[in-house]
């Protein structure tokens, strides 16, 4: 049976300076050559993690966007991704369109506000 060490990128495998800290280089080039799976997991998109992680960062999976994309390391090649379908993504904004409650609204902006902003800023994929 693989076996493989799931690990968070900032604050765990990354310091506040967003390095790679020699000690944690080390302990991921031991698992590797041990046959361990490395995995980080995190939430940030694929484009932040290419800006903190060069293609020599000693991991074989990375996790991004808490799930919504899994890929290959070092040459990113896209081995799973989730998203919403245009049904759901069509459902939820009904639903935060929906009739507003001012007793809900966040921090005194107007209702929708954000959607509305959205809205005119939004471009067909």
């Amino acid at each position: 049976m693989g076996r493989a060490v799931f690990t968070d990128l900032d604050g765990t495998l990354l310091g506040s300076d967003q390095q790679l800290s020699p000690a944690n280089h080390d302990v991921l080039e031991v698992l590797g050559q041990q046959g361990i799976l490395r995995v980080v997991v995190t939430g940030r998109s694929l484009f932040s993690c290419r800006r903190v992680l060069d293609r020599s960062f000693p991991i074989d999976l990375l996790v991004t966007s808490s799930g919504a994309g899994i890929f290959s390391f070092p040459d990113f090649e896209l081995l799973f991704d989730q998203a919403l379908t245009e049904t759901e993504v069509s459902k939820s904004t009904k639903a935060i369109t929906g009739p507003s409650n001012s007793s809900t609204d966040l921090a005194g902006l107007q209702p929708n506000w954000w959607l509305s902003v959205c809205r005119e800023t939004t471009v067909a994929l």
